[in-house]
């Protein structure tokens, strides 16, 4: 019986470590994600800053992090309201709704 204790308490661990080893390959992607953008907009701030006399070049846009896109049918209302100080957004859905990070879209 202690022998059976031991051996399911042995692949609850084992699962456990299973669980982090796939979180922990998740937050490498997205690090590697936010590498690559981070890189990405240091370029592009440096090819600005390069061409920022002159005037008929169109100016370079970054991608501000985190990034959020929500996901929802064309019929449904969306209502939205923001702080003054835009630091918090409510949205109000009539319709299911799905929400991608930056991850996912990067």
């Amino acid at each position: 019986q202690r022998m059976q204790k031991l051996e399911e308490e042995r692949s609850l661990r084992e699962e456990e470590v299973k669980k982090k080893k796939a979180c922990l390959e998740e937050l490498l992607v997205q690090n590697v994600c936010f590498q690559n953008l981070l890189g990405r907009n240091h370029g592009m701030e440096m090819q600005e800053r390069q061409t920022r006399d002159v005037a008929a070049r169109p100016k370079l846009e970054k991608i501000p992090l985190p990034l959020i896109v929500v996901n929802t049918n064309s019929r449904a209302v969306v209502q939205c309201e923001m702080t003054p100080d835009r630091t918090n957004v409510n949205f109000d859905f009539s319709l299911p709704f799905e929400i991608n990070d930056d991850n996912q879209i990067l």
